[in-house]
């Protein structure tokens, strides 16, 4: 009898704290907060595009497709599918924004995809002191 390979687990791209707020048919609302000193992996979606709403906190690096940004309470952010992001918090305090996550398959499955950080710049970088 044949056996079956088990599924390797996929990696967690997402190290802080999501919480659903709204859902719809093609939308996805969540409140993320990136810890003090934390930050996320390198990723993007190939289906769905995100608008990011900053609520709390200072001090907040996005790059996108390798350029960095500021990120501040007040903005407001479009990412397109298939743009590669990350965000650095260097600050002592939590940063917390909304994601609206909108797309035809927001709920059939993850749409993250760990992306290569060699076009990020190396002050941005895991494992980089700041």
């Amino acid at each position: 009898m044949a056996t079956r390979k088990k599924k390797k687990s996929e990696p967690e791209l997402f190290t802080g704290n999501k919480e659903n707020t709204i859902t719809g048919n093609r939308y996805l609302v969540e409140e993320v907060t990136i810890p003090a000193g934390g930050e996320t992996h390198y990723i993007y979606h190939e289906k769905r595009h995100e608008t990011w709403i900053p609520l709390e906190g200072e001090d907040i690096v996005a790059i996108f497709d390798g350029l960095p940004t500021d990120l501040r309470v007040g903005y407001m952010v479009m990412v397109p599918r298939k743009t590669k992001h990350k965000i650095v918090n260097n600050s002592d305090a939590d940063f917390r924004m909304l994601v609206v996550q909108s797309g035809a398959e927001i709920e059939k499955k993850p749409d993250i995809h760990e992306a290569s950080e060699n076009s990020v710049p190396k002050k941005y970088k895991r494992g980089i002191e700041l």
